[in-house]
């Protein structure tokens, strides 16, 4: 599951100075100005037994927000108080707030917190007579100063034969702070460990495109940076991954598969239905598998996909241990398609794909199309889908100008105004879309995988490559550049927007968030005058396409950090997570780099034509 820093300690006199301009309770329709003022308090615990109401908890903050706390029950103590509200606890975790208030012989409560978008444990009741008690300490507000990084850890992923292939496509953090990296190979000699789930790499299959055939790689490393597991997961033709999301039972990859590829018993597709496309990749079908946590072996194997066109972009998973897939698909996929499906046909060329899986794989529960009516030369595309706090799920996708779109009634932007492609962000409660809007101005907005990311508050933060002057906040410097933007959790309002870049093309490859709402962006750029902050880690253009990397505060309207990643070769960032310990991993493909710059003994010798690569920075 996605996961996010913790906050630093408090100082409870300023959380209540700022407590007094928040309300009681957040509005997803919260402006701009107050997106990172008051969000996440909780509210006072009950006073004493008997006697006059107790009295109001005090406002905590939470990155993006606080909201203030909630007033003490009426049945409360003589003088019995409602404890302080904490914002993400001290130190490593941020799991809760500040420290529970001490019991006086009337008891007070301790305080509530937030942590991210998860909330602190509320502090238990005081005994029943006496003086209040004291409240416990609140959360200090997030900064918004400069940052700085070092490069904690970073080496390359590949085999030591020339002329093969690698590429990360994505990132994960276990709970623990394991790191899993995901992607494709064509080596033979891709490092792998003994007792892992496959150690050689299958090939020689008679569909696998111009490519060649490639096997998914997933390895794991330990909090403190050791590779603990590799293992191929593939057959004879091409399987690419994806996207990797992990939890308390296992690892879960998907992403487009080939003929061949190992499926397990009882799930919703065993077997490969293809299609009769050629080209790069061959007969293609979208899969998804968990893996055991120590990457012996697979849990489940499903493909998802059907005659024609279909394959996943991207999963998420849900308390329950559902997968959210975000595909693209022709009509085939209407195999897929459930009962009450919001779009049970498709209306384009090829439409972006919503489903739930039950969890073990062996149903769809719910199968829906989203897209509208468009020209043969238009496809929806790179669709990311995210699960927010509350099991809302929100679901992006690039989205072609047409007619018919797959909006809905009182959004932020029900119509296009773009000139071929905007983004399109829905939301869906359970088996009902609530609510699909528009996002861009009136040039192009192009999504990528994983360009969806949920802050504290449960609002969807969406980053895009824009070449639109109006996007609906910050200045486009020329050619495309990152666009980032905050909607209200009900789709009504644009919370906040911004742009990014130089005059080349700059472009978004993936966004994450703290528990503060900061939003990290990864992507690449060509703009040599991109305007890098004081201390980036490299400030200066290389003369070729290389990483970029973005830092904006919650509210969207201070750049953090801006700095190219990468010395002179070529760098594609495509995406990255943050740590439970506030780490900002990134992966991605790297050639024409040798040596590359690794750090902590791995390899940095690119041996074939690119190589996958990660890279883990610490902020100062």
């Amino acid at each position: 599951m996605r996961t996010t820093i913790h906050f630093t300690k408090a100082r409870f006199a300023l959380a209540i100075a700022i407590a007094a301009a928040c309300s009681s309770e957040a509005d997803p329709t919260t402006s701009r100005e107050l997106l990172t003022a008051c969000v996440g308090g909780a509210s006072g615990s009950v006073g004493a037994s008997s006697g006059a109401t107790g009295v109001a908890g005090v406002a905590g903050l939470a990155g993006a927000g606080g909201e203030a706390g909630g007033a003490g029950a009426a049945d409360g103590g003589q003088t019995g108080e409602g404890g302080a509200s904490g914002v993400s606890g001290a130190g490593t975790g941020g799991q809760n707030g500040g420290a529970a208030g001490t019991s006086g012989s009337s008891g007070d409560a301790g305080s509530g917190g937030v942590s991210g978008s998860d909330a602190g444990t509320p502090g238990t009741a005081g005994s029943s007579a006496g003086a209040s008690g004291v409240a416990g300490t609140a959360g200090a507000p997030c900064s918004t100063d400069v940052l700085t990084f070092t490069v904690l850890r970073a080496g390359l992923l590949d085999g030591n034969s020339g002329g093969n292939w690698e590429q990360a496509r994505d990132v994960a953090f276990g709970a623990d702070g394991s790191m899993y990296v995901v992607g494709g190979t064509s080596s033979a000699d891709f490092p792998t460990t003994a007792g892992a789930y496959d150690t050689t790499r299958d090939g020689g299959g008679s569909s696998a495109g111009n490519n060649g055939p490639m096997d998914w790689f997933v390895s794991a490393f330990t909090p403190s940076g050791a590779l603990a597991w590799s293992t191929y997961v593939g057959g004879p033709n091409y399987d690419l991954a994806y996207a990797v999301e992990v939890d308390a039972s296992g690892v879960y990859v998907a992403g487009r598969c080939g003929n061949g590829f190992p499926t397990t018993s009882g799930v919703l597709q065993p077997t490969f239905a293809g299609d009769s496309a050629g080209g790069l990749y061959g007969q293609q079908d979208g899969c998804v598998a968990k893996l055991a946590l120590n990457g012996s072996s697979l849990t489940w194997s499903t493909y998802f996909g059907d005659t024609g066109l279909g394959f996943v972009r991207d999963i998420a998973i849900d308390s329950s241990g559902r997968v959210h897939v975000a595909a693209n698909g022709n009509s085939s996929l209407s195999s897929k398609v459930t009962a009450g499906a919001y779009q049970p046909t498709i209306r384009g060329p090829q439409d972006a794909f919503y489903a739930r899986l039950s969890p073990a794989a062996t149903s769809v529960e719910y199968g829906t199309f989203l897209g509208g009516i468009e020209g043969a030369s238009y496809t929806d595309a790179n669709p990311s889908v995210r699960v927010a706090p509350g099991g809302h799920v929100y679901f992006l996708a690039q989205e072609p100008v047409g007619t018919n779109p797959p909006t809905t009634s009182g959004v932020y932007k029900p119509a296009t105004t773009g000139i071929s492609e905007d983004a399109l962000v829905a939301r869906f409660d359970g088996n009902t879309l609530a609510w699909a809007t528009y996002l861009g101005g009136t040039d192009t907005e192009v999504a990528d995988t994983h360009s969806l990311a949920v802050d504290p508050q449960g609002r969807p933060v969406i980053a895009v490559s824009t070449r639109s002057t109006n996007f609906g906040g910050g200045t486009n410097a020329g050619g495309s550049d990152v666009g980032v933007a905050a909607l209200s959790a009900d789709g009504t309002t644009l919370l906040a927007a911004t742009q990014v870049g130089g005059s080349g093309t700059d472009k978004a490859e993936g966004v994450a968030i703290d528990a503060c709402g900061n939003v990290y962006v990864t992507g690449f750029t060509a703009s040599s005058n991109l305007p890098v902050t004081s201390g980036a880690l490299v400030s200066t253009y290389s003369g070729s396409p290389q990483g970029l990397l973005v830092v904006l505060s919650a509210d969207l309207q201070t750049r953090r950090y801006v700095s190219f990643d990468g010395i002179p070769g070529q760098y594609v960032n495509r995406s990255s997570m943050l740590s439970p310990g506030g780490d900002w991993a990134i992966v991605g493909g790297v050639w024409n780099l040798n040596p590359f710059p690794q750090v902590g003994g791995y390899d940095g010798t690119i041996n074939g034509t690119h190589a996958a690569f990660f890279r883990v920075l610490e902020a100062q």
